[in-house]
């Protein structure tokens, strides 16, 4: 299941975020986290209209990432990686300042990776949520964070997750899914969510499909559709709810063995949500 101790997630609060809001580390903390969040005008708020990145960067392992993903990163408001490792071209691959949250996981000598979100806009709270590999026992992380709209009691969810990878069944894969079940359910308003959900095989997608018809969730679809393939089932999703999709694309690279998955939202109006 999710592991809820703070103190068996990597590093320190400060290598976490660059940002003050609370971070909570179980479903329980983050539905309470929820209501007692304040849904204020924030100071730099989203785009009526904006851009947001999906990436499996493959832990920055191929030259040339750094370039690639500054230049993805101009003129987006959030990118979502998965397999990302931290270091300041990651935390900070653009001139103007990101906030960015990192739900650290698997560790080497040199690096340890996970999850991280970075956004032009501070959220209202971070939560660095883990499972792990039933086989290899190695950590994947789902980072879910909040963002103000503006309007009263209404706010985006943002889930970017990293999904169970090493197995033949589908329990541990619903397991973690059916964990976020909770969050989903609590938020009300516009919901994203993304990542490389290692949906390798037909049966994955069985359980990936209804779990997100469940809650209204869209999937996101692209033509052409060049998302990154592993036999034969494309593995990267981003899925919406109570946002318009304006534009979607896919970005053929060689600076990872994943496609960053590129796509234009609208938020909602007042009289919409």
């Amino acid at each position: 299941g999710l592991i809820a101790s703070a103190g068996l997630l990597l590093g320190t609060p400060e290598q976490l975020s660059n940002h003050d809001a609370p971070i909570y580390f179980s479903v329980e903390e983050c539905i309470a986290g929820m209501n007692l969040t304040r849904t204020e005008a924030p100071h730099s708020p989203l785009q009526e209209e904006f851009e947001l990145i999906c990436w499996n960067i493959e832990k920055g392992s191929n030259t040339g990432w750094k370039q690639e993903l500054k230049e993805l990163a101009q003129n987006t408001q959030v990118v979502l990686l998965q397999e990302a490792i931290f270091v300041e071209e990651m935390k900070q691959p653009r001139e103007e300042p990101l906030f960015w949250s990192f739900a650290p996981g698997y560790e080497t000598k040199a690096h340890s990776s996970g999850v991280m979100t970075l956004s032009r806009m501070q959220p209202n709270f971070f939560c660095a949520l883990e499972t792990q590999e039933p086989w290899l026992r190695s950590p994947k992380k789902t980072s879910i964070v909040q963002f103000p709209l503006g309007h009263e009691e209404h706010s985006l969810l943002m889930v970017n997750m990293h999904a169970i990878n090493f197995t033949f069944g589908v329990k541990a894969f619903t397991r973690q899914l059916n964990e976020i079940a909770p969050i989903l359910a609590a938020h009300q308003g516009p919901i994203v969510f993304s990542g490389d959900l290692n949906t390798w095989r037909q049966a994955r997608k069985d359980v990936l499909l209804p779990f997100t018809t469940k809650f209204n969730l869209t999937e996101v679809g692209f033509e052409p559709d060049h998302r990154s393939q592993k036999m034969g089932h494309p593995v990267d999703y981003i899925f919406t709810r109570g946002l318009e999709v304006k534009h979607s694309r896919v970005i053929e690279v060689e600076t990872s063995d994943h496609n960053p998955l590129i796509v234009t939202l609208a938020l909602p109006t007042n009289e919409s949500i």
